[in-house]
């Protein structure tokens, strides 16, 4: 049974999020054109470097790479399979760190020669297992992209579109492509998702420990204030440039709505912060 995931050196735009109602949401996806592909168990374990925990540590944000080893379950059969995942450092502004990645590392095999995946992903830099999670994954195919249907266990469901860029210059059309095929599934913006579900299991597993959290709620709000500023910036040039509202303006409006998930997102993180400092 195909596994389709992303191998070596395969590049993917990427766009997720939350998913209240899924019978309705796949309801609109056969509307638009969708086919159901397959569903599989996945387990993810997720590796990092321990050594010298931080409040920023095993965040992708830090180190612009992410180690899992993904253990599919079919119904007669497992395989694993090890990746290492990087972020692109020359992307437009408008795309954030999780949207645009590559494979750098691929390597499947059998459940019982895991252990040689593990042994690979230390002499790469992660020799520590992070995090566990589990969750089942529903697939869709439509034109050029997958669309996976994700319930994880304790945590929530999450659509994600994935599309594989011909080039990279194709990055910010397909993001685009992508926020507008979410309105067209009656997704809000306010439950677009900036980052990957998994880094966001991470995150709240940082969250949870005392010591670093304040810290790393701290950082967090830095790193949105600046990312709203350098939108704001770029809307402006974007709304000159299209008539000053005159005329249809896709850029703009995809930074409009970028920046209103921003707006969101920053106001619940104060919230948090201000619970922090006062537990």
């Amino acid at each position: 049974m195909k596994n389709f995931e992303l191998k070596k050196g395969v590049s993917s735009v990427e766009t997720r999020a939350w998913v209240d109602n899924v019978s309705e949401t796949e309801a609109k996806l056969k509307d638009l054109g969708a086919n159901f592909q397959t569903e599989i168990k996945i387990n993810d374990e997720i590796y990092a470097d321990l050594s010298e925990a931080s409040a920023d540590e095993h965040s992708f944000d830090s180190k612009k790479a992410a180690a899992r080893i993904r253990t599919l379950i079919f119904e007669d059969k497992s395989i694993c399979i090890a990746t290492v995942r990087k972020g692109l450092k020359n992307i437009s502004q408008e795309l954030n760190l999780h949207d645009v990645t590559t494979v750098t590392f691929y390597e499947e095999t059998s459940k019982d020669n895991k252990s040689h995946l593990i042994k690979n992903l230390a002499e790469k830099g992660f020799p520590d297992l992070f995090k566990e999670i589990t969750k089942v994954r529903k697939i869709y195919s439509l034109n050029d992209s997958l669309i996976f249907i994700d319930d994880v266990e304790g945590f929530s469901t999450v659509l994600e579109i994935r599309t594989e860029p011909e080039n990279l210059q194709e990055a910010e059309r397909l993001k685009m492509k992508q926020l507008t095929f979410l309105e067209e599934l009656g997704i809000p913006s306010e439950d677009i998702i900036e980052k990957s579900h998994t880094h966001l299991i991470l995150d709240k597993h940082i969250r949870s420990n005392s010591d670093i959290r304040l810290p790393y709620l701290n950082k967090e709000l830095e790193r949105l204030k600046e990312k709203r500023d350098a939108f704001l910036l770029k809307s402006n040039e974007h709304y000159r440039e299209g008539g000053d509202g005159w005329h249809d303006n896709a850029s703009w409006d995809i930074l409009m709505k970028k920046i209103e998930v921003l707006d969101v997102r920053i106001a619940k993180l104060k919230e948090e912060i201000y619970e922090a400092r006062n537990s």
